[in-house]
């Protein structure tokens, strides 16, 4: 350790090291700059208390302050040990843009032990001497007052009496046995210091290290209770209150607070606040109480007290109970707020509802009591138990001592602060509970209108959802029941067509049997009329073979999943229009056209266009579509040679087309109507009422 030590420093000559305590307190008082290195041979004025806290390093009369950054296994450091730390100059840590800097030490090694460091003796008016800042001094006063630093609580603050001259002096240990030492002749040893924190910048104080710093050259009193009485203050000013140092008052415990602060009423009838530095006495205590004199400019108090029970009862009368409400204490006639001092120290009774408990707190467990338009604070410092019984929303009665807490008064205040009102209770007896609060509280009632919601959400969520699932079964059964429909009039369709086939084969397998007998009877004697029978007879044939394609045509096509009519009725008359030129104009949306109407309209326009094509020899066919006043209307238009409408049912001719597109329209709700004459083409009209 030590050999690296003396490496690094031996590094360190060739930059600009600080060597020198006086130049590193320059570097620190100036701001800097960071950066710099420094190696600092010297005696260990005081020990790091815990990592990262400064310790002080003396050397040639004076003292630096350095940070321990020591790894948390290094050697440790003892007051008066000769050392040689080294480190660098950085920013202050959490503050790196206010300038200041700290001399943080990385490296320490401990080369021996040296004699103890002589004090230069001091007075108060040494304090603002610059020449002394950083070095040890001693100083002799009295103990005025300490106080631990409520933002820092290893920060203890002692006051000093130098000659009617203050001197303030820091500490980072607490000395509890100091507080009853307030108004001794104490000698303190440290280094006169200036501060650079927030709160207190700028200010000059004695650090002190050591525990054994601040000795006890005089002790208050062999005797506290020696101490004189108060006496008649009255016309005292607040400059001579607090100069009066130690005193004594005997009385009553009225109340007490915080755990460490009682009223009492002395056997002159005067109220005194008194702060203890020890546990409180019960409420009711016939006491004496000796401590430093102070006021609020309404009474004398003592602080820094203690209290030994009186030798003998003292004569009280016992406190009426006055009714009264917080309008009446902290309030004057305007509504203005006001404390009424007149009730300090008096028992009062108030009545209202409990609003909140605050349980136990660093002052003891307290409630605010709603009366009327304002809060009161009760405090059950003095009977813990008294708060167990009560519940929010309870309404009571309450008996206790009305406190008015002042601050004392100081040379920069001139009219001390009423810091607030409060009651005070000493028993769990003075609190009645006068009604409980109802089961049906507003916050249940909002506990159950929440539920409720929850429940109405909860509830039309799940209609919600029953709704879109009951729709969703209710379209797979629509569908279900639509496809069994088509299913069945698929079925239908075909068995009609088959029957339709099977009736018109046997009907044109009858006729071609009677036209071959025929034939074959007349062959010998009229050949001629043979010969007619014959061709009747394979023009019948060839009928059947035309049929019986179509028939196989229907049960194959894919026409029905066409999207585009049009494009289907195309593909249906395609193959029976021969030669003939066929142009499509329809414009029926598809969606309108159920599959089992659609497959009726396909089977009859390809039978239309194949009687013009085969029987009218047309060379254009016109198909066309619209709706009208929700019929659908199709036309097939030719200019084929033409027939008479009227024969067109004639066996003779080898086909029964029409017969079949009725029967067929019959069972559509359709019509048909024709217009032809021979020579002059043919139109058909078919005419279908569409639903919804």
């Amino acid at each position: 350790m030590i050999i690296a030590f003396l490496s690094t420093y031996a590094e360190a000559d060739t930059n600009d090291v600080i060597r020198s305590i006086e130049e590193l307190s320059q570097v620190i008082s100036r701001k800097g700059p960071p950066g710099r290195t420094f190696a600092i041979e010297g005696t260990a004025y005081s020990a790091p208390q815990e990592p990262m806290s400064a310790f002080f390093i003396f050397k040639d009369g004076y003292c630096v302050p350095v940070i321990d950054f020591r790894p948390n296994d290094a050697p440790s450091i003892s007051s008066g040990d000769h050392i040689l730390a080294s480190g660098t100059i950085n920013p202050r840590r959490g503050q790196p843009l206010d300038g200041f800097v700290n001399a943080n030490c990385r490296t320490a090694v401990v080369l021996g032990h040296d004699p103890p460091i002589r004090h230069i003796p001091i007075t108060a008016d040494d304090i603002q001497r610059q020449d002394l800042l950083r070095r040890p001094v001693r100083i002799v006063g009295t103990l005025a007052d300490m106080r631990v630093d409520d933002i820092d609580p290893n920060f203890t603050i002692f006051v000093l009496d130098c000659s009617n001259r203050i001197v303030y002096a820091e500490s980072r240990t607490l000395r509890e046995d100091l507080r009853r030492q307030i108004g001794a002749m104490v000698s303190v040893e440290g280094i006169l210091n200036k501060s650079y924190g927030k709160r207190v910048h700028g200010r000059l104080f004695i650090s002190v290290r050591n525990d054994n710093a601040i000795k006890i050259l005089k002790s208050p009193s062999n005797d506290w209770f020696q101490a004189p009485e108060i006496g008649a203050t009255e016309k005292i000013p607040p400059e001579a209150i607090v100069a009066l140092g130690r005193r004594k008052v005997s009385g009553h415990v009225l109340a007490t607070w915080n755990g460490d602060t009682l009223l009492l009423r002395s056997t002159s009838n005067s109220l005194v606040k008194v702060t203890l530095i020890v546990a409180p006495p019960p409420v009711g205590t016939d006491i004496e109480v000796v401590g430093i004199a102070e006021t609020d400019l309404f009474r004398v108090n003592l602080s820094h007290a203690i209290w030994r029970t009186a030798s003998h009862p003292m004569p009280h009368e016992a406190d009426a109970i006055h009714d009264t409400s917080t309008i009446d204490l902290i309030e004057d006639a305007k509504g203005r707020r006001r404390f009424d001092m007149t009730w300090h120290g008096r028992r009062v009774r108030l009545r209202g509802t409990v609003r909140d408990i605050l349980g136990e707190m660093r002052h003891g467990p307290r409630f605010l009591l709603e009366d009327g338009r304002n809060m009161a604070t009760v405090d059950c410092g003095a009977a813990p138990d008294a708060i167990e019984k009560l519940r929010v929303g309870c309404v009571i009665s309450v008996v206790g001592v009305c406190v008015m807490d002042t601050e004392n008064w100081n040379q920069h205040s001139m009219l001390p602060k009423v810091t607030g009102m409060f009651i005070s209770v000493s028993s769990p007896g003075d609190i009645k509970i006068l009604a409980t609060p109802p089961w049906w509280t507003p916050f249940k009632l909002m506990v159950v209108i929440g539920v409720l919601v929850l429940l109405i959400v909860a509830i039309l969520i799940w209609n919600a959802l029953l709704r879109i699932l009951s729709e969703r079964r209710g379209r797979e059964l629509f569908r279900s029941q639509i496809a069994r429909a088509e299913s069945e009039l698929r079925i239908k369709e075909r068995t009609r067509r088959a029957a339709e086939l099977h009736d018109h084969l046997a009907q044109n397998l009858t006729a071609i049997s009677y036209q071959i007998a025929a034939a074959e009877r007349s062959n010998k004697i009229a050949p001629e009329s043979s010969a007619q029978h014959l061709g009747t007879a394979a023009r019948m044939l060839g009928s059947c073979r035309t049929d019986l394609r179509r028939c196989l045509w229907d049960l194959r096509s894919d026409a029905l999943d066409e999207p585009d009519f049009a494009q289907a009725i195309r593909r249906t008359t395609e193959p029976v229009a021969g030669e003939a030129e066929v142009a499509v104009d329809f414009t029926v949306p598809r969606a309108r056209i159920s599959d089992t109407t659609a497959h009726a309209l396909l089977s009859i326009v390809r039978e239309l266009t194949a009687n013009a094509a085969n029987h009218g020899h047309a060379r254009r066919i016109r198909i066309a579509g619209e709706i009208s006043a929700e019929q659908l209307h199709i036309s097939v238009a030719d200019d084929g040679t033409g027939f008479d409408p009227a024969a067109a049912a004639d066996s003779g001719t080898g086909h029964f087309g029409l017969d079949g597109i009725r029967e067929r329209l019959l069972n559509h709700n359709g019509e048909l109507a024709i217009e032809s004459a021979p020579g002059k083409g043919t139109t058909v009209s078919i005419f279908l009422k569409l639903n919804h």
